[in-house]
């Protein structure tokens, strides 16, 4: 295993940044009266270079010009330690998004730890205006490495039967286009037995790592698109590029229109009787021509209660469903549908979460700008902080985490290689 990990991972590229952090701390840790008094010296020098001695300065003005040094001086051993972690992972095979991300992030904690480390220093305070100059620094380098950086693709390679289901990071996905997706999906609602389809994000695949079950899940689903904006970046990051993100949301609106114009039956599970009333309305004035839409909306524990699921069953089997759409949130729609599979009475089901709500405008998308740019996300937190607040700044950054764990995994489902398990 250790062979394994060294052959796979450069960890000597990240000898030189840790050498910087060492370099950072054993500054941080001078006594204050001689770190000033060297920081003069040297503002003075550089003045006096410039300057031939012929305007000698104040003592304000010196403080001022000696305060500027130090300031700079943050910023550029802080915009060194970024250059080095991102070399590291560059050495690593990592780029772009995500390269960028790890060079400001891995910053933070040590100009915190720096500055926390100054308050037990003699004649040295620590000081939150520092860390912003440091982190400042580090950041100006991120955004040159995205800016300038250069990116490579790796060889795909596509099964023999056409297949594009392959390994990402803890799941699986299906790299296919949105147009792709929707046909597949009317494919299923045409006939045959109940198809599960599955719009991860990167939530999911926080769940999915904490949850065996829900991973499980990925390996038996008939169609698995990306979702999140992050788990492009993460592939796109290690030239192992998703083809096009295809979510829920805008899945939903082309279904209903195929639905309308191929006569296929729509049933909603959702969280209460008023979003399904409002998404139906909404349904029936957009696609006037589907032929019926109906919905139910369970007891709040309805996985847990077998009465309630029997009767969801009926209900399905008795509107004679061909798309049922479940929107009661993840991972309790699709352990739901996965669970119940073989006995649902419909072609094809959809764990689509929030699309319900967007249909029934009960919340408001985000603009197509903030969705191309990833912040989608940020729009829903808008309108809902109390709630997604720990899912989106404690949760789902464990994603970042998880494209470092499962990195030979995703290149390995890329590119055909054998995996390291």
């Amino acid at each position: 295993m250790k062979k394994e990990f060294l052959k796979n991972w450069n960890i000597w590229a990240y000898v030189p940044a840790l050498a910087a952090v060492c370099m950072i701390f054993f500054f941080g840790t001078q006594p204050g009266e001689p770190s000033g008094t060297a920081s003069e010296t040297v503002a003075l020098e550089i003045y006096n270079a410039f300057d031939k001695g012929q305007h000698p300065l104040s003592y304000a003005q010196l403080e001022m010009l000696n305060g500027f040094i130090r300031s700079l001086a943050h910023m550029m051993e802080y915009a060194l330690l970024s250059i080095l972690i991102g070399a590291a992972f560059t050495a690593n095979g990592i780029r772009r998004q995500l390269r960028s991300f790890y060079m400001f992030f891995c910053c933070v904690p040590v100009a915190f730890t720096d500055e926390f480390i100054q308050l037990f220093v003699k004649d040295r305070n620590g000081s939150f205006l520092d860390v912003l100059k440091d982190l400042f620094g580090a950041g100006l380098m991120a955004v040159f490495f995205f800016l300038f950086g250069a990116y490579k693709t790796l060889p795909a390679v596509v099964a023999e039967n056409g297949s594009r289901r392959r390994a990402f990071m803890n799941i699986r996905i299906d790299d296919v286009a949105f147009s792709e997706a929707v046909e597949q999906i009317m494919a299923f609602a045409a006939e045959g037995p109940a198809s599960l389809v599955i719009t991860p994000n990167a939530d999911h695949i926080v769940k999915a790592e904490e949850d065996p079950d829900y991973r499980r899940l990925y390996e038996k689903a008939d169609l698995i698109v990306t979702d999140g904006m992050p788990l492009l970046w993460i592939a796109e990051s290690m030239g192992c590029p998703i083809l096009e993100r295809v979510t829920g949301a805008d899945l939903l609106p082309e279904i209903c229109a195929g639905a309308e114009r191929e006569g296929r039956r729509i049933f909603i599970l959702a969280t209460d009787e008023k979003l399904i009333g409002a998404a139906i309305g909404q349904l029936k004035q957009r696609f006037p021509g589907i032929p019926a839409a109906d919905g139910y909306a369970p007891i709040m524990s309805f996985e847990e209660d077998e009465t309630e699921s029997e009767k969801i069953l009926r209900k399905v089997a008795d509107f004679h469903t061909d798309i049922l759409v479940v929107a009661l949130g993840a991972p309790k729609s699709e352990k739901w549908i996965a669970k119940y599979q073989n006995r649902l009475q419909c072609h094809v089901a959809l764990p689509f979460g929030a699309a319900v709500s967007f249909i029934a405008k009960e919340k408001k998308r985000a603009p197509k700008w903030m969705q191309k740019r990833g912040l989608e996300w940020f729009s829903r937190f808008l309108q809902e902080p109390a709630r997604l607040f720990k899912r989106y700044f404690q949760d789902d950054v464990k994603i970042f985490l998880l494209a470092l764990k499962y990195r030979d995994r995703t290149v390995s489902g890329f590119t055909g290689e054998d995996m390291v398990e």
